[in-house]
């Protein structure tokens, strides 16, 4: 008996072209579905990162002030507001820089911005707030406006203002 051509060929092991062009195109869908996604999520964090940071030392500001019957002095930014520290909020809270760059800025009493709370400047020295920035952070904690509410923009910085958190 004569061998047939189907018993002498050896089945393909893999895949065509065509199959592999088709995985690709579907991991390039769901890549550019899934990135957006994933970056905002990060801004977000950063946010709340920022907003979980103000509310610590918000606390520690209520805490100095049932203890010592005053508000802390006002301390420039990258400064630890004098009494504060290390005592009633970690020293890293003022010192390490922020997502924007600066480190928080209490903005004690006699303060010459006349904003009780706490400030963030910008690093690169623009004249506006960043307003991703500030719209998430409005987003997350605040009423959505940008003139009211505790979280406010003064120029280059955004003041979470102590009074009306």
């Amino acid at each position: 008996m004569t061998p047939t051509p189907d018993r002498l060929r050896k089945t393909a092991a893999g895949f065509t072209l065509v199959e592999l062009v088709v995985v690709v195109l579907i991991l390039g869908i769901l890549a550019g579905v899934a990135a957006p996604r994933l970056i905002d999520a990060s801004g977000d964090s950063e946010a709340t990162t920022m907003l979980t940071n103000v509310k610590i030392i918000f606390d520690a500001v209520e805490r100095y002030a049932a203890a010592n019957g005053e508000l802390p002095d006002n301390a420039r930014s990258g400064e630890l507001p004098p009494g504060l520290c290390p005592q009633y909020a970690p020293e890293w809270l003022f010192l390490e820089p922020t997502i924007t760059g600066n480190p928080y800025d209490w903005d004690g009493p006699g303060t010459s911005a006349g904003q009780l709370g706490i400030g963030i400047d910008f690093a690169d020295g623009s004249r506006a707030v960043d307003s991703d920035l500030y719209a998430r952070l409005e987003a997350i904690a605040d009423d959505g406006v940008r003139d009211t509410g505790w979280i406010r923009a003064a120029g280059p910085k955004i003041i979470f203002r102590y009074a009306d958190k």
